[in-house]
């Protein structure tokens, strides 16, 4: 039962960070656009330095994944973790 509950506490962690990812990457791609538009290298180089830190977002859901065995909670070895972030092909 404790695994379980440990399980619904990363799962709820990981859905608030893909939210929040969603929203920055969103974001990104609306000023990418306005700054192509614009032809404004400054604001370009704003989203690539935010950029940063949607890689540190992917890290921190890497490290709740590696820490959570999703095979074992799953069952399944279709939805077992690789170290691409995605689920492997078994």
């Amino acid at each position: 039962m404790e695994h379980r509950k440990n399980l619904d506490l990363a799962l709820k962690e990981l859905q608030t960070i893909l939210e929040e990812m969603g929203q920055r990457v969103n974001r990104s791609i609306i000023e990418s656009i306005d700054s192509i538009k614009e032809q404004d290298p400054g604001k370009a180089k704003l989203i690539l330095d935010r950029d940063r830190e949607l890689n540190a977002l992917e890290e921190k859901i890497m490290e709740i994944g590696a820490s959570n065995d999703c095979h074992t909670a799953t069952g399944s070895p279709r939805y077992a973790k690789n170290f691409n972030g995605l689920p492997s092909r078994k």
